[in-house]
């Protein structure tokens, strides 16, 4: 959350290495890559932000192709920023994926809500 207010005006000009354990990114040294860089706040936030769904789309993209799917979605609240879904969308695209959202529910706290809600009426016997 402290990293968005830069992305829009970040520009991705600063690598950092994109650090993975099976489906796991590996964010610790990815932060320290980012701290011990030289840069514009703004260009480091942005660089660490799509390395970071680089490789969150990498695992994705690997356990769709597994599944044997063409999407792969992205939810809960980072999804309601624009520049993040803008960038895992292209990302998305660029490895054959149709990037997929929520419509029908919101992508953050209420959704989860509405889904707690369906799975206490469903104990309760109240949904079909």
């Amino acid at each position: 959350m402290k990293l968005e207010r830069h992305l829009e005006n970040g520009g991705r000009n600063i690598p950092i290495e994109v650090m993975r354990i099976g489906g796991i990114v590996q964010t610790v040294p990815m932060f320290a890559q980012m701290v011990e860089s030289r840069g514009a706040a703004d260009d480091k936030a942005r660089s660490f932000v799509d390395a970071l769904l680089e490789g969150l789309v990498d695992i994705a993209a690997d356990r769709a192709t597994s599944a044997g799917l063409e999407e792969i979605g992205i939810t809960g609240g980072v999804s309601y920023n624009r520049t993040i879904t803008r960038t895992v969308e292209e990302l998305a695209k660029a490895r054959g994926f149709k990037l997929i959202v929520p419509d029908k529910l919101p992508n953050g706290d209420g959704g989860i809500a509405t889904g707690q809600c369906a799975v206490a009426l469903g104990k309760l016997g109240a949904l079909g």
